[in-house]
């Protein structure tokens, strides 16, 4: 069985070219996908890195702010309801 490499966000933002600071918010933003593997260490695997190229160039998918949305606008009506 092979396991897909993973890579340290620092190889990653070598490998894309981009600086450290970016790959670093972006992971621990929730905004790219990633592996997480204790409180504070992140990795990436190649198909990880494919995503996040697609969504600097392509923005998240509608979908998924559509949701984003519907659970903002949940949340809201139960913190309105308990007041």
């Amino acid at each position: 069985m092979f396991e897909e490499p993973m890579y340290e966000l620092r190889g990653v933002a070598d490998r894309l070219r981009l600086p450290y600071r970016i790959v670093r918010d972006n992971v621990f933003g929730g905004k790219w996908p990633h592996r997480k593997v204790s409180q504070r260490k992140r990795y990436m695997t190649d198909e990880d890195m494919r995503e996040a190229v697609r969504l600097m160039h392509q923005g998240p998918d509608p979908a998924v702010k559509v949701e984003q949305k519907s659970q903002r606008d949940n949340v809201l009506r139960l913190l309105q309801s308990v007041s």
